[in-house]
């Protein structure tokens, strides 16, 4: 691996006994991506799946959206940094 995915590198298990039931290694990317996916769930689901005015909605999604990207940027800059790849992350914040 290389050291910009090393920083912050996290370990997930969960043990079932003497064995473990799951266990996996996330880098910041990873946990951002995954952030990013679990924000979206309740976006896509309430317009789908409940009746909600579509202006609360907008209003709730962007708060929640722009509290999402503040916390991507926040999670991945160190790497970025590292990778000199800050133009994806800054191309991806006036994108998303």
């Amino acid at each position: 691996m290389d050291v910009q995915e090393l920083e912050g590198l996290w370990q997930v298990q969960f043990p079932l006994g003497k064995d473990r039931f799951y266990s996996q290694f996330y880098t910041c990317l990873d946990r951002a991506s995954l952030l990013w996916s679990l924000l979206l769930i309740p976006m896509f689901g309430t317009a789908q799946f409940f009746p909600v005015s579509w202006m609360l909605q907008a209003g709730l999604w962007s708060v929640l959206g722009i509290g999402g990207t503040a916390a991507r940027v926040s999670m991945t800059y160190s790497w970025v940094k590292i990778a000199r790849l800050t133009w994806v992350l800054y191309g991806s914040i006036r994108l998303g």
